[in-house]
């Protein structure tokens, strides 16, 4: 039985200035490998590519909207496809409220969360960041059933901070890029 497995991240061939790496940074080029070349007959990746910086303009109010459209469509997704469980490509930062807000649709659905942790400056953030930041932060690795991480760094920092256990998992390179 193929299972169906939603992948969180953004929108892919997006050029915006507002955008980390101008929408076409790490987190861009990890939805497409993924999408691209992860294929097992267990399963079926299905992106779900989140609202990004600049695409949406209602002036004090862009996030607070951003993170409705982002729910609604969010939930649609859960179940227009009959998900099974999600992986989220953690950005962190600012994105934090979105992932805790798809970290708490999928547990009252009982979807198991992936929570892939990237980037390297996870535990940097989480330090010089305040108690608000810090408890959604731990809210998400507690209730995440798997965590992976680029960096081994950080697999000992949440071992230690959050006492869970981490898959080391750096960026993936398809053979299809190598050079002969």
């Amino acid at each position: 039985m193929i299972k169906n497995i939603l992948l969180v991240g953004p929108k892919l061939n997006i050029s915006s200035k507002k955008a980390y790496g101008g929408g076409t940074g790490g987190y861009t080029r990890n939805m497409k490998v993924y999408l691209t070349f992860f294929k097992l007959n267990k399963f079926n990746i299905i992106p779900f590519f989140h609202t990004i910086r600049g695409e949406h303009n209602f002036w004090i109010f862009t996030k607070p909207f951003r993170l409705v459209i982002d729910s609604f469509v969010f939930l649609k997704e859960l179940f227009t496809n009959n998900i099974e469980g999600v992986h989220i490509l953690a950005q962190y930062r600012g994105a934090i409220y979105r992932e805790y807000m798809i970290l708490c649709i999928s547990r009252l659905f009982s979807k198991p969360v992936l929570y892939e942790i990237k980037a390297g400056s996870f535990k940097k953030t989480y330090n010089n960041s305040g108690n608000v930041y810090k408890k959604i932060v731990k809210f998400i690795v507690k209730n995440s059933k798997i965590l992976m991480v680029e960096g081994k760094s950080d697999m000992l920092f949440l071992k230690k901070e959050f006492q869970k256990e981490s898959t080391y998992f750096p960026n993936i390179i398809p053979n299809e890029e190598i050079p002969d």
